[in-house]
């Protein structure tokens, strides 16, 4: 039971976390038996409210009461909480040894995987504040910002690698990292960009408006538009097939 719509679930070999209610739950991927539940006793106070991340040893999940518990991905044992100084702007991710949280001062703190510990001395400002949701690869975190840009912030230094400006960003804009591109959508297009340094590789025109974030498997670019059809490229752009209307 809970009020709280669940996030996203997160898969570490045979073993399925998932942040649901009042609980944090491993369960065989298998047959769904539970093999732990955190806590295991008296539930926790606030809900869980972001969804579960994985990472090595490590699962992660915040509560709606702004709290960031790091847990043993094999047995459920808590291994440390972080306080959120405020608000969520969007769903955390993990990069390295970090989950960088976007915070709703239009800031990034990053917090480490290993004790819980704030990762820089200070956080990290995002110009002209966060838009939608962030992503992040070995490297960098993306960020769309208010203004219609994506930045590339450097999670070792702090600093921006590099920013694309944009002519328009929908509120949900959410980049897709696939191999050596990053994914935007922008208006009626797919614009891939260079994840080292933001140069444009390719600029799909799907002539409709886009409803969704695109869908991006080895080399095909799949989005769903607003007028209920589906429409695959390559990565070159070219259309792979006729509309599909739904």
């Amino acid at each position: 039971p809970t009020s709280v719509a669940p996030g996203s679930l997160a898969v570490k070999g045979d073993t399925l976390f998932a942040a649901v209610g009042r609980r944090v739950y491993a369960l065989d991927r298998a047959t769904g038996n539970q093999r732990w539940r955190f806590p295991a006793g008296e539930q926790n106070p606030a809900n869980f409210n972001r969804g579960a991340m994985v990472s090595g040893d490590v699962v992660v999940a915040t509560t709606e009461t702004r709290i960031l518990y790091g847990l043993n991905a094999t047995n459920g044992q808590k291994l440390w909480e972080y306080t959120i100084p405020n608000g969520l702007a969007g769903n955390p991710v993990l990069i390295g040894d970090l989950v960088v949280l976007p915070l709703s001062d239009n800031t990034l703190q990053g917090v480490r995987l290993t004790d819980g510990t704030e990762a820089w001395a200070k956080p990290i400002a995002v110009p002209n504040g966060i838009f939608g949701q962030i992503s992040a690869d070995d490297q960098f975190v993306y960020v769309p910002t208010q203004s219609f840009e994506l930045f590339a912030f450097e999670t070792i230094r702090g600093t921006a690698r590099w920013r694309v400006q944009f002519a328009q960003l929908a509120p949900d804009v959410h980049p897709v990292i696939s191999e050596d591109q990053i994914y935007v959508v922008s208006g009626d297009f797919v614009i891939g960009l260079a994840r080292q340094n933001g140069g444009q590789r390719v600029r799909i025109n799907v002539a409709e408006p886009i409803a969704f974030t695109p869908a991006v498997v080895g080399g095909t670019v799949t989005v769903v538009t607003r007028e209920g059809k589906v429409k695959t490229f390559n990565r070159q752009g070219r259309a792979l097939h006729p509309p599909v209307d739904l």
